[in-house]
Formats: C-alpha cells, sequence, structure tokens
C-alpha cells in the first residue's frame, strides 16, 4: 500500500524515481547524480546551506527532522552512535593502550535468581571497576554483552585492558579470581592476550562489534523496559568523553531549563517512536556563516515522509514545500527531499506551526502514527521474548 501512494504522489508532482525510506521515514530520488536543490550539506549536517526566504540578509525558514530516540538498542540509531563512538576510542587507544589485552567477566546464574538482579547488583556496586582498580590497570574499555546462545539474557563484560601497569606487566590472574569468584561470588573470568591483533584499530574493532551489530534475537525484555539507565560501554577516565554532538546534532531551545530534563522512559517505548514524528527546526544564517544554525521551536505528530506523501497527494498544503538536499553522513552520502515552510519573518514561526499541526490534525495522520507506535512496541516486545525460548522457537515477526 506504500508504494501504491508513493508511486501516486510521484505522478502527481511528476518527481522521477523517488523512494520512501521506510528506516528513515523520508521520501528520497535514487539518482545521486542530479545537483541538491536545496543546497549542499556539509559533512555530519542534516542542515540545509542555502534556505529559501530571505528577511533583511537572514535566511529563514522551518523544516521538518525525523524525531530519533538516540537508543542504543535501536537498530537505526544504535550502530550510528556506535560508529562515532569507535572513531572516537580508536584515537585514544592508539596513544594510550601499549599491551591488549581482552578480560572477559561472567555471571554464575546460581548465584543470582535473574539475568536483570545480577546486571543491577555488578553495576549499582561497580565491581567491574573495583577488580580492575585491585589488578592496576588504569587504561581500559568494556562493553556489555547479553547471553544469546542459553537464552536469558544473562550479562557479561568484554574488556579491553592496556596491562602495562600491573605488576610484572601482565594480569594476576589469581587476584582476579580471588575477587571475581573467591570474594564476591559473581562467577568467572577469561584472559586472552590476542596475539592476533595486527594493531590497536583492529582490537578497538573486535570489541566495539558487540554495539556496532544488532543481536540477532534484539535484545532482552529486561533491558527494553527497565525504567533505570543501563550503560552499554565504559571507558576508564584517563579516555576522556566517548560521546558527544556528532551524527545526532544537537539542537538549540527555547524551552526553560527545568522543562528540558524528563523521567527515564524505557528504551522500548523510545524505539517505538524513533522516526515516527517530526521535529520542526528554524533555520537561520547569519551573514559570513558557512553553516545555518537551527532551533528547535516544536513537534508534528507524523514522520517527514508521511508529510511529503501527503503534500504531494494534495491533502495537506499550510505553506508546505517541497525542497531537495544532499546529506553526507559516515557511512552514507543520499540525495533526499524534505518538507519545509518558508517564513517571511522569524516571527511567523509559531504562527506557521500552529497552522501546520492544525492541518495534520484534520487529517487524522496523529491517530494513525499513536497506533503506528503502539503497534511497533508489541513487535520489538514480540521479539525480545525470543530470548526465554530455545533455538528455533523465535516468534516470526
Amino acid at each position: 500500500m506504500t508504494r501504491a501512494i508513493v508511486q501516486a504522489a510521484a505522478a502527481a508532482s511528476k518527481l522521477e524515481r523517488v523512494v520512501y525510506n521506510r528506516t528513515e521515514n523520508q521520501l528520497s530520488w535514487d539518482d545521486p547524480s542530479k545537483p541538491a536543490v536545496g543546497g549542499r550539506i556539509e559533512s555530519g549536517k542534516d542542515s540545509v546551506c542555502q534556505p529559501k526566504a530571505v528577511v533583511g540578509g537572514q535566511p529563514v525558514c522551518l523544516v521538518m527532522k525525523p524525531c530519533r530516540c538516540k537508543c542504543r538498542t535501536c537498530p537505526g540509531c544504535g550502530p550510528l552512535l556506535a560508529w562515532e563512538m569507535r572513531f572516537k576510542l580508536q584515537a585514544k587507544v592508539l596513544v594510550l593502550f601499549k599491551k591488549l589485552s581482552l578480560l572477559t567477566l561472567t555471571v554464575d546464574r546460581k548465584e543470582f535468581p535473574s539475568p536483570e538482579s545480577a546486571h543491577r547488583f555488578i553495576s549499582d556496586k561497580g565491581h567491574a571497576r573495583l577488580l580492575l582498580r585491585h589488578l592496576g590497570i588504569k587504561h581500559y574499555f568494556w562493553v556489555l554483552e547479553f547471553q544469546q546462545k542459553t537464552g536469558g539474557g544473562w550479562p557479561h563484560w568484554h574488556i579491553l585492558i592496556d596491562s602495562t601497569d600491573c605488576p610484572g606487566g601482565k594480569v594476576d590472574l589469581k587476584v582476579a579470581w580471588q575477587f571475581w569468584r573467591d570474594k564476591w561470588h559473581l562467577g568467572g573470568l577469561q584472559l586472552s592476550l590476542r596475539r592476533e591483533f595486527d594493531d590497536p584499530y583492529h582490537a578497538v574493532n573486535y570489541v566495539t562489534k558487540y554495539l556496532t551489530k544488532q543481536p540477532d534475537k534484539g535484545y532482552p525484555t529486561w533491558v527494553l523496559e527497565a525504567k533505570k539507565r543501563i550503560r552499554f560501554f565504559q571507558g576508564s577516565r584517563s579516555l576522556g568523553a566517548l560521546t558527544g554532538p556528532g551524527s545526532c546534532e544537537k539542537y538549540e531551545s527555547n524551552r526553560p531549563e527545568r522543562c528540558r530534563r524528563r523521567f527515564m522512559r524505557p528504551l522500548v517505548k523510545r524505539m517505538a517512536e524513533c522516526g515516527q514524528k517530526s521535529n520542526v527546526l528554524m533555520q537561520t544564517l547569519e551573514p559570513g556563516d558557512q553553516a545555518p544554525s537551527c532551533k528547535f521551536v516544536g513537534t508534528i505528530d507524523a514522520p517527514p515522509g508521511r508529510l511529503l506523501v501527503m503534500l504531494e497527494s494534495g491533502q495537506i498544503d499550510s505553506g508546505l514545500v517541497v525542497q531537495r538536499v544532499h546529506i553526507e553522513q559516515p557511512g552514507r552520502v543520499v540525495d533526499a527531499v524534505e518538507p519545509c515552510v518558508p517564513l517571511g519573518g522569524v516571527e511567523d514561526a509559531q504562527r506557521a506551526l500552529d497552522r501546520l499541526r492544525r492541518v495534520v490534525w484534520m487529517t487524522g495522520e496523529p491517530v494513525r502514527t499513536t497506533e503506528q507506535i503502539e503497534a511497533r512496541e508489541e513487535k520489538i516486545l514480540r521479539r525480545a521474548s525470543a530470548y526465554g525460548q530455545p533455538a528455533g522457537e523465535v516468534p516470526l515477526e
């Protein structure tokens, strides 16, 4: 049905080779040779460099972008965030790590009633960090993985360590077993020297593969429904910050500071809403600036792709136009189209947004979006239930 709607929209607007990307929730051309109408995008940016309307030498327009969840467990957002973090980690490991080893920490299932209780106990007490401190390890980076082969989603940690600062230049396994198994009664561990590592880049790629690739069975239900934050990776203090503005650009907000921080929402709800709504950004370009500045002004209960389909089919108008942009991000280069509203000035932004919201509401799109989000949430949880079943009994999606 989606393909038929897109074909009808393309015929109505005489657009050639229009493709609807389900992951991105947007329409795009499959011919990258065509020049971009909206102007070329700077590397790693998502905003046009040449907005349409110009007022007093300051271009102003409203642009609709997909509202992303930015969850590590999201098939769309997780790998992009992991690749961004991997590049930062490679540069730091190359300088700090001299003698690489891989340490794996496992959990004794007899000591805990459930995988969630095991993870909560080890994380709250900081046992992994304490163990590395007792071993004299100063530089490390760990990644959390959930056991799939035996079911249940039991956690274990893969830790890339630098054993240069350890006594004698090597990890004392006797001390490690003494703390992890005998004193704390947590489980077992395994040390691998990983001599097959060609260079630090290879080592980083090996340990971060658990972040760049989504598990075959997804993530356990207790992870997706957790009401407390779960760390999927962490580095030593010497590594510094590994996350920050990049592929998921942070926009200036006009909301009060006290309203920006919200309670922790379960990952499954954030994943279900990923890309199903639109963030409305006001773009302005000051004289002499190479890239526009973006300011968040509100949201619309419809993805940009659906707005484009409704625009081309004549369901909505409200000053909405289509502009083509050339988006360059790590690992992909696409020619895409996005909805925007040219403005006569900054004071018209809120009025244009309210008018567009009313028109979208009249089409019944917010109700369809809500139903789509609920269906996506059920699908995610149905896939996560495979952790409690033997191999070969994964629920069909």
